[in-house]
């Protein structure tokens, strides 16, 4: 109709000419002239997506920038996964062909959903302003409850750096943590290598105590001791359930706020006071592991009776890395996140939340689909260094070690070795448990093999697989010279090497209690409470 008002309008006489075929014709024309505007309606609907995808290129790229510093820390990990990857690839192309482009998907994947959870990890992080690097280990200052430790021990302010610190004075306390807590710091040192040991201490000129200290009873397994009286820091430690010890000539009881960092790297013990290093020893091995019995975290103290440390401590950590004196020198985070900056992560992470969630809807599919091919037979294989072990095989990896072949995965358990109950056991090459030796039995008494023993003054014997060995020692080879005359020297009863008359023994090093007086005696020193005190030299408390 609009087509023959249009003609009607120019003056063309439709029915004069009886043309309908013509009319018709125009009328396609028109059609054709309506579907070339539709078309360029598309084709400029198309320049809008191409817009928004070259958009959607702009902020993937932007998030690539912010993952590429994660990516550089991750480099040698994906490398490795990239390697199990092949491996996997090689396999499945051996087995079955076309499972390989199913695995290369899944993995490719999951590395996609790692990487993308790390960012989002990062910038939930920086959004709300967290330092990552605030990682302490153990806070021990956390877990003390003065209440139930001691009460002359309580927190207090300092012009330091406005934290709180624990006022150790003359009286005695037991300030040991809980038993999960020593639990946890013996896990920490059993599962790393690189451990530190944290403090900030201000102790009395002349006071010599344990700072932190790990014991059972009267037995040490590792102790931090700053000695006043001879400007010294000591670190004790065992070696093969031996007393170790290592001293370190610095006055570190001089009434000043001193930041410690005792640095265990393996065999290499590093001290740093106040952020610097002082000494860097190679020691022996230090043992990871403590039977002796139950193990008790004791701050300021060796013990609930020795060494009791004066003076203020705090910020008291222990940390699972060789670096751990960075906390004590780390700078002060400078400024908060903008307004910008914050409504820019918003928007950052509404985007990766989206991609989130597609990224586990694929992961949930493809999962379906790998557990369907796990249960096809031709996958039960497992492919060990260069070996293939078929679904059930069971082999040893190592000396201490089985393997076995299930579900296309390598299960590998360590040998359980049965409890034996001798001194010193005995470990044979190509033995992966250890076995006991036979005892000795001499003058109607048994002995392990390994005990030492004395039966006699100046005879030490020791036990060897059933063997008793006896070495008698002669005291002008064994003993010390003296700086007496012969006239001046005694005999002990029970004891090869004699003494000089007057010794000192007190100086020599005694246990006596802080509130007790040592005295020489003749042949060895003794303890006596102070006047108000009652005890036994050693463990002296109020009348």
């Amino acid at each position: 109709m609009v087509l023959d008002l249009m003609l009607l309008v120019v003056g063309f006489d439709v029915t004069r000419y009886n043309s309908i075929i013509l009319v018709v014709k125009l009328r396609c024309w028109m059609l054709d002239l309506m579907l070339l505007g539709i078309m360029m309606l598309d084709l400029m609907f198309l320049g809008i997506m191409m817009l928004d995808l070259m958009l959607l290129g702009i902020m993937m790229l932007d998030l690539m920038f912010l993952g590429i510093m994660m990516l550089d820390l991750m480099l040698l990990g994906i490398m490795m996964l990239d390697l199990m990857l092949l491996g996997i690839m090689v396999l499945d192309l051996m087995l079955l062909g076309i499972m390989v482009l199913d695995l290369m998907l899944l993995g490719i994947m999951v590395l996609d959903l790692m990487l993308l959870g790390i960012m989002v990890l990062d910038l939930m992080l920086l959004g709300v302003g967290f330092d990552v690097t605030r990682y302490n280990g153990i806070n021990l200052m956390d877990y003390i409850n003065i209440s139930e430790n001691d009460a002359q021990a309580h927190p207090t302010s300092n012009n330091h750096n406005k934290t709180l610190a624990l006022v150790m004075d003359e009286t005695v306390r037991q300030i040991v943590l809980p038993d999960n807590i020593a639990e946890l710091a013996l896990k920490l040192i059993s599962n790393t290598s690189k451990i530190s040991f944290l403090a900030t201490v201000k102790q009395e000129i002349g006071n010599s105590g344990s700072i932190i200290a790990l014991s059972a009873g009267m037995l040490r397994f590792l102790d931090i001791e700053s000695r006043g009286g001879r400007d010294e820091i000591r670190f004790h430690y065992t070696h093969r359930t031996q007393i170790q010890v290592e001293t370190f000539p610095y006055r570190l009881g001089d009434n000043t706020w001193h930041k410690l960092a005792v640095i265990l790297n393996d065999n290499q013990l590093s001290l740093y006071i106040d952020c610097n290093k002082i000494y860097e020893r190679t020691i022996e091995p230090v043992d990871r592991t403590f039977k002796a019995g139950k193990l008790s975290l004791f701050i300021g103290q060796r013990n609930r009776h020795h060494a009791f440390f004066r003076g203020y401590l705090k910020d008291i950590r222990i940390v699972g890395n060789d670096h751990g004196h960075l906390l004590q020198c780390k700078k002060e985070n400078s400024g908060c996140p903008s307004i910008a900056q914050y409504e820019y992560l918003e928007d950052k992470l509404n985007s990766l939340y989206t991609e989130y969630n597609n990224m586990s809807t694929k992961l949930t599919n493809a999962e379906k689909h790998i557990k369907d091919l796990q249960n096809c037979n031709c996958l039960n294989t497992c492919y060990v260094n260069g070996t293939l072990y078929k679904e059930g095989d069971i082999w040893k990896k190592e000396k201490c070690s089985i393997c076995n072949c299930k579900n296309s995965s390598v299960m590998c358990n360590r040998v359980e070795c049965p409890d034996i109950k001798c001194l010193k056991p005995f470990s044979q090459k190509g033995q992966c448990c250890p076995s006991c030796l036979m005892s000795c039995f001499y003058s109607g008494q048994y002995y392990s093999h390994g005990e030492n023993f004395q039966p006699r003054v100046c005879v030490k014997c020791i036990c060897d697989n059933g063997e008793t060995i006896c070495l008698k020692q002669n005291p002008e080879e064994i003993c010390p010279k003296l700086n007496c005359t012969s006239n001046d020297t005694i005999h002990v009863e029970g004891e090869c090497c004699p003494i000089c008359k007057g010794t000192d023994f007190c100086g020599e090093g005694n246990d006596c209690h802080v509130n007790a007086v040592c005295v020489n005696l003749l042949t060895k020193y003794a303890c006596q409470c102070n006047e108000g005190y009652q005890g036994d030299g050693r463990h002296c408390g109020a009348c």
